[in-house]
């Protein structure tokens, strides 16, 4: 791991005149650099190499806001189904 990343280190340093002129090269090189770093943290953090190399040390963020949008959607929905009776059984 610390090879492929001062690799893509080394890289990145070698070529800033291409990513001057192509934006797609750009884009890929710093993903690889990202990751790369990620991976040197994880590794610093203790995970096993393994884990790492099946990207299990990486999480998704999601805001908090976000998260109290959608429980308050679900809660508004459900509220609209309960009081329009969507679930009473007529007999």
């Amino acid at each position: 791991m610390e090879r492929l990343a001062w690799q893509r280190l080394s890289q990145w340093a070698d070529d800033d005149d291409i990513r001057a002129r192509d934006e797609a090269y750009a884009d890929m090189q710093r993903q690889h650099v990202t990751e790369a770093l990620s991976d040197l943290e994880a590794l610093d953090a203790g995970y096993d190499p393994r884990e790492i190399e099946l990207g299990d040390h990486q999480a998704t963020h999601i805001r908090l806001v976000g998260c109290l949008v959608v429980a308050a959607l679900v809660a508004a929905v459900l509220y609209a189904m309960f009081a329009h009776g969507f679930f009473m059984h007529g007999d």
